[in-house]
């Protein structure tokens, strides 16, 4: 696992690249910069905040073994929009997002303010994730958590 060195929120005074989402990060948005290390290697990874946000609240349902990749927090947010999002979205038609995206970080970020997630037994005894309405509505605490 690595070991975060430093952490602090800046604002972009250029372009970078999210470490999570791989869009860019815009001049002049405020971002998360961590400084890790990791077998001996020292590097730094920046990430949009909302990003940050969301693999903070995907965490345990994503199950990152080694810190949390791009690619990790992509499956994991295609997964949870497909259960979660994308069946209440207007262009969700058969399987297929209308206007081609995979998944919607806007709308995920929107959906974790009101909804946590955790994983519970179903009637059979067999694990599956819940949405768990927040009692503050504002990425606090869950109801029944």
């Amino acid at each position: 696992m690595p070991e975060l060195i430093s952490y602090s929120t800046q604002k972009a005074r250029k372009v970078h690249k999210c470490g999570l989402c791989n869009n860019d990060i815009a001049t002049g948005e405020l971002y998360r910069r961590h400084f890790l290390k990791y077998e001996g290697q020292v590097y730094s990874f920046k990430e949009h905040d909302a990003c940050g946000e969301i693999a903070s609240c995907l965490w345990d349902f994503i199950d990152p073994c080694e810190g949390m990749t791009e690619e990790d927090f992509q499956e994991g947010c295609q997964e949870y929009c497909s259960r979660f999002v994308c069946p209440l979205c207007v262009y969700w038609m058969d399987d297929e997002c209308e206007d081609g995206q995979v998944y919607c970080l806007n709308k995920i970020a929107d959906r974790l303010k009101e909804y946590g997630i955790k994983e519970e037994p179903d009637k059979y005894g067999m694990p599956r994730w819940v949405e768990v309405k927040r009692k503050d509505q504002g990425g606090g605490e869950l109801n029944g958590a």
